[in-house]
């Protein structure tokens, strides 16, 4: 040992050669080896502590927490609160549903419901109008017919008349018939028309605003599917936005001459009739 490192005592021969740095911290103590079981005998534990997961066993496994309907999806939940009862036995009604009034019995902000319009308990809307839509709402308790009007592989056909804000060419309505690239796809081709003259119609309220200088014009559109907003987005991408929409007719129900908020009550027969 050098010289300059010799404090005056000779280190012990079996001392543990010193480490530079700070300790880690006590040396961890010696695990005691597990019993030896004798042969036979089977060692004694402690009960085990049952299984603790946050994934569900069992018949609920899979299952996933409900989605909270969104603002207007509301009706989607009330047509599940109860079975449908036997097709003798439902109950169908023609709504004409009035502007800024929801497709469900709850209202929600400024949306009014339908529990303001003393329809019979226990019908729920087969599809829906949004809020700012107006026009014929079928609502009834049959599920099974519910379930078939809104699968789009049946391609019922829905009548609308839509006022537009601007002239249509035909180049324009052209595109509308063959179908418009839309986010979700492109949609299927439709019917279309332009409508001479101003349709008859109850007013609107409130009305639209109309702005002097760009004409506005009808079209009547039926469609073979119904996708969120879809004529609204359909005129739009064409460059003709849509300022009032009305349904006219579903199959072979028409809305006729029934008044706004005011509702009747039809036959299966005749809503089958004009189904696919």
């Amino acid at each position: 040992m050098p010289e300059w490192l010799w404090d005056g005592e000779e280190p012990a021969e079996d001392a543990a050669p010193r480490r530079r740095g700070r300790p880690r911290g006590p040396v961890p103590e010696e695990r005691a080896e597990p019993p030896v079981e004798a042969p036979g005998e089977r060692a004694r534990t402690a009960p085990r502590r049952p299984l603790t997961s946050s994934r569900k066993i069992g018949d609920d496994a899979g299952a996933t927490r409900p989605r909270t309907a969104k603002p207007g999806e509301r009706w989607r939940e009330e047509r599940r609160k109860r079975p449908s009862p036997e097709p003798d036995q439902c109950r169908y009604v023609v709504f004409h549903k009035p502007y800024g009034v929801l497709s469900q019995f709850t209202p929600e902000g400024r949306w009014r419901g339908l529990n303001e319009f003393g329809l019979p308990p226990g019908i729920y809307a087969a599809g829906r109008l949004d809020a700012d839509s107006e026009g014929l709402l079928l609502l009834t308790d049959d599920g099974p017919l519910i379930k078939r009007l809104l699968d789009p592989k049946h391609g019922h056909p829905r009548t609308y008349l839509a006022q537009v804000e601007g002239d249509p060419a035909e180049e324009a309505l052209q595109a509308l018939a063959g179908g418009i690239a839309l986010t979700d796809g492109p949609t299927r081709p439709c019917g279309i028309e332009r409508v001479a003259g101003e349709p008859d119609l109850p007013p609107r309220d409130p009305p639209i605003r109309v702005r002097k200088a760009i004409p506005t014009a009808w079209l009547r559109l039926t469609l073979t599917e119904g996708r969120n907003r879809q004529v609204r987005r359909m005129t739009a991408a064409v460059g003709l936005p849509t300022l009032r929409l009305v349904r006219v007719a579903l199959g072979n129900l028409t809305l006729g001459d029934l008044p706004p908020g005011a509702w009747i009550t039809v036959e299966r027969e005749e809503i089958l009739s004009g189904l696919r």
